[in-house]
């Protein structure tokens, strides 16, 4: 039996890059089973109906399902793959504006937006 490996925040337009390595890298990481999860139900079905579709076009044998239901993502799960923003793009604005008013890099990645989100 393979892997489950369940990405959190799946309906991300950050997921696309990250599903094509877990794709190509399907057989390597022993990969069975993908589930998309995401609070937002329009973002995650788009995301999810899309992957469904790209990894059965280009034959993989990677179960993909996608859900707004933590409980179910979760079930059975081997692997996290965390990309949550809380509070959005709203809130990383708010927290990179933040820095940038003190003179500080606000950058999300490597500046103080970034600690502001981890926190």
């Amino acid at each position: 039996m393979g892997n489950k490996f369940v990405m959190v925040g799946g309906g991300s337009t950050q997921s696309p890059g990250i599903l094509e390595v877990l794709r190509k890298r399907a057989k390597e990481l022993n990969l069975s089973d993908l589930v998309l999860y995401d609070i937002d139900e329009e973002r995650v079905s788009l995301l999810g109906q899309y992957t469904k579709m790209y990894y059965k076009e280009l034959g993989s044998k990677v179960n993909v399902t996608y859900t707004t239901n933590v409980d179910e993502a979760l079930k059975g799960a081997d692997f996290l793959f965390m990309q949550i923003r809380p509070g959005l793009n709203k809130q990383r604005a708010i927290d990179e504006k933040i820095c940038l008013n003190n003179g500080v890099v606000g950058q999300e990645t490597c500046g103080l937006g970034g600690f502001s989100f981890a926190m």
